[in-house]
């Protein structure tokens, strides 16, 4: 990633500050469904979340799996694409959203090859609302589709749109008739559109329809459970004249079936899934060009996440595939076959992060991966960033990785990013601080979860790489810590555990650089509880710190004093008019005195900071009031300037939250505020780098959707 030209200027009356985002990091595609090989050759597709706003995509796949994203969704054009695309006779792509839109009730859309979108219509919920499934291009050039709900009823429709985005209700379903539809309709040879409902019916299993472009409806079949229910996906007409499709459910085991119909209604059950040969299938048929159907089933199999198979259209049934995890889980969508005779398709789960996979699948059963979902680079920093001896910045992220757990990242001041370790689990899971440089150069942190009890770690990553679990914590030496590190004059590490010990509520640690733990105060709410901010030792040799909860009778928290043996002193119990719920730690500033913020209380209760002397004098020196800011998660740095610095999660213009300046006499000048686009949410604070500058990151949003890495330049 290189550094992002753009760069948003904001002023004040003292100053301009220019904020540049040096990476952003990259919400992949996730949950994607169904596939459509376009006249180019390439795979277009959508998925259900991912993207810039966590509201789903569409996609472009090159046949040997290079992975473009053409349209990130974002509430207004539509939310979550989970049908399957057309590519209509004019060359564009169709599909709907099944929220979103003016009325957040979903879409149709028209998308380019080149990935500009239009949007055709929202629903409103009269004319149709929450559509499950795509449209089909009828021989009259029109487009038909259904909706899972709306309609006179509120049980679904059946509509026809023009090419210019003019629509008509063909039928409003009641129940009698069949209800909430969720696939798309097939048009027949005959003219006419055929078509599921998975409710309704004489038994309310769902029903087989058959509907005139004009809208008159005819009810062909009543699922019963024996016969199969909860049919989910589009039917396909055979090189033979009749439709064959699935039910998720029913049958001699209720684990769905395969069935053929007849144009008049004659139907006939063709499989009984029993989970050992595939369960629960959601998916359609495709016939292949040898005249056999090819499905995929969600469950069963060997390892019961999901088969692939090949059926003969009298009901002789072949397993081909059975997914396990690793080359995917849980496919949902209807196979493709391609120019090139081999099946495509993709499942919602499984593969490298457990978000899916693209694979490959020849007609006899070999299966290739093409793409799978990830988040490699990391997703969501929470912490503070640190900088090296060598000048660049280490932080880590929440989420991401190879398995989805968090990273530890290092980028250099231009923004080059290089992910140095995914934690795993068993290693470590979502640290929700940063590190610290020790003195051995080697980094040191913590992790919220994973480890062998999954209550939390300590660990060391060396400079090469080399990472080590130090501590694994059980609840009896504490859990969950959720502040990072301070190396302290001796050379060992302390820190903070946010719940265990022999009360519940937290413990103060030691820790040796090759992992030796000394447990120096358990919590117990009476003296605080849950602490969250990380330790700073003081001048006089002394650590202070925090608490979220506890201390005095309205428990909001506390300000403590403890030796390097392990003596607390309570200096301050928060009362909410002062502060309430620290999160962050302190500051000491070059007068002597501690600085820090609340994330509650104060006159707006968004939360203050204030001021504390080492004998446990308080002054609130600012009250969030929203637009200056609110609720304050992370602590202050005291910046060359003698002012402090940090940032608030929320409030601001935009209530994406802000960086501020603040005198030690209490005086504050919003320097940046969040607007999604440069990010939003920031919960770690500020480090001021050798180059004067403010360096940071905000756990969401930006111009990928998973939150940014920043720097401020403050003259």
């Amino acid at each position: 990633m290189l550094l992002v030209l753009v760069c948003w200027s904001l002023s004040s009356p003292a100053q301009a500050q220019r904020l540049s985002t040096l990476f952003d990091f990259l919400r992949p595609p996730i949950t994607p469904c169904g596939l459509l090989q376009g006249s180019d050759g390439n795979f277009y597709g959508g998925s259900s979340y991912g993207g810039s706003r966590n509201y789903g995509t569409v996609y472009r796949l090159t046949p040997d799996g290079q992975l473009t994203t053409l349209v990130n969704f974002n509430g207004n054009n539509g939310a979550y694409s989970s049908s399957e695309l057309i590519q209509a006779g004019d060359g564009n792509f169709y599909g709907t959203t099944s929220s979103g839109g003016s009325a957040d009730k979903g879409t149709v859309f028209r998308l380019t090859p080149g990935g500009q979108l239009t949007t055709l219509v929202n629903f409103k919920g009269s004319n149709g609302a929450d559509p499950n499934a795509g449209v089909v291009q009828g021989s009259d050039g029109n487009f038909y589709g259904t909706t899972l709900r709306g309609g006179s009823a509120d049980e679904g429709t059946v509509f026809r749109l023009t090419p210019d985005g003019q629509l008509t209700t063909l039928v409003s379903f009641t129940g009698s008739n069949g209800r909430r539809p969720r696939t798309e309709l097939v048009q027949g040879s005959d003219g006419n559109f055929y078509g599921p409902t998975n409710y309704g019916g004489t038994d309310d299993d769902g029903t087989v329809f058959r509907i005139t472009p004009e809208g008159g409806l005819t009810t062909l079949v009543n699922f019963n459970r024996s016969n199969g229910r909860d049919a989910n996906a589009a039917l396909v007409q055979g090189s033979d004249g009749n439709f064959y499709g699935t039910t998720t459910n029913g049958g001699t085991t209720d684990d769905g079936t395969i069935f053929r119909l007849t144009p008049d209604g004659e139907f006939t059950t063709l499989v009984n899934f029993n989970r050992s040969n595939g369960g629960e299938p959601r998916a359609g048929l495709v016939q292949g060009s040898d005249g056999n159907f090819y499905g995929v089933t969600r469950f069963g199999g060997i390892d019961d996440k999901g088969t692939a198979f090949r059926v003969t259209p009298d009901g002789q049934l072949t397993s081909l595939l059975s997914f396990n995890g690793s080359n995917g889980v849980d496919p949902q969508c209807d196979l493709i076959q391609a120019k090139d005779g081999n099946l495509y398709g993709t499942t919602v789960g499984g593969g490298a992060a457990d978000t899916g996979t693209m694979f490959r699948l020849t007609p006899d059963g070999q299966l290739t991966t093409l793409s799978q979902f990830n988040k490699r680079s990391g997703q969501t920093p929470f912490a503070t960033l640190v900088q090296s001896r060598d000048g660049n910045f280490y932080g880590t992220t929440y989420y991401g990785g190879t398995a989805d757990k968090g990273t530890v990242f290092r980028i250099t001041p231009e923004g080059k990013l290089s992910t140095l370790f995914d934690f795993k689990g068993s290693n470590g899971a979502h640290p929700d601080s940063g590190v610290v440089q020790g003195s051995d150069g080697s980094f040191y942190g913590t992790t919220y979860y994973g480890g062998t009890a999954s209550k939390g770690t300590v660990f060391r990553l060396t400079r090469n790489g080399k990472f080590t679990t130090l501590v694994n914590f059980d609840g009896s030496n504490g859990a969950y810590p959720y502040a990072g590190l301070v190396q302290g004059s001796d050379g060992n590490f302390y820190g903070t555990a946010s719940e265990g010990g022999s009360a519940d509520g937290g413990t103060m640690f030691r820790v040796t650089s090759d992992g030796q733990l000394t447990t120096l105060v358990n919590f117990n709410f009476d003296n605080g509880g849950q602490p969250k901010g990380t330790l700073i030792q003081a001048s006089d040799g002394n650590f202070y710190g925090t608490t979220f909860y506890g201390g005095g009778a309205s428990g909001t928290g506390t300000v403590f004093r403890v030796t390097p043996n392990g003596q607390l002193t309570t200096l301050l119990s928060f009362k909410s008019s002062k502060g309430a719920y620290p999160y962050a730690g302190l500051v000491q500033g070059s007068d002597g005195n501690f600085y820090g913020t609340t994330s509650q209380g104060g006159s707006s209760d968004g939360g203050t900071l204030y001021r504390v002397t080492p004998d446990g004098q308080l002054t609130v020196l600012v009250n969030f009031n929203g637009s200056n800011g609110y609720r304050a998660y992370a602590g202050l740095v005291q910046g060359s300037d003698g002012n402090f610095y940090g940032t608030t999660s929320y409030g601001g213009t935009a209530d994406s939250g802000t960086v501020f300046q603040v005198t030690p006499e209490g005086k504050l000048t919003t320097l940046v505020n969040f607007n999604s686009a440069n990010g939003a949410q920031p919960t770690g604070g500020l480090v001021q780098g050798s180059d004067g500058s403010f360096y940071g990151t905000t756990s969401a949003y930006g111009r990928k959707g998973s939150g940014t890495i920043f720097k401020l330049s403050v003259p």
